[in-house]
């Protein structure tokens, strides 16, 4: 097992994870004016829906921990 810090934003009470588009995503026209306009790419924790948060937006930093790795694995039971 392994941890991992990640850089969180809290909007409207929700809680997220700023992404990066691939270089090859700024190849899209809607990628490449979100960016321009200097919106942020975001995943909702609680969802894990992408979304497009405002640039100039109001926003609570903060910080978490991911941990890589599975210490206690679900056991498929078969019917």
């Amino acid at each position: 097992m392994s941890s991992h810090p990640l850089n969180t934003i809290k909007f409207a009470g929700k809680t997220y994870i700023r992404v990066i588009p691939g270089k090859k995503l700024f190849q899209s026209t809607l990628v490449h004016s979100v960016v321009n306009r200097g919106d942020v790419f975001a995943v909702c924790l609680e969802t894990g829906l992408l979304t497009i948060l405002p640039g100039t937006a109001e926003v609570e930093k903060g910080k978490a921990t991911v941990v890589l790795g599975n210490p206690d694995p679900v056991q498929e039971k078969l019917l």
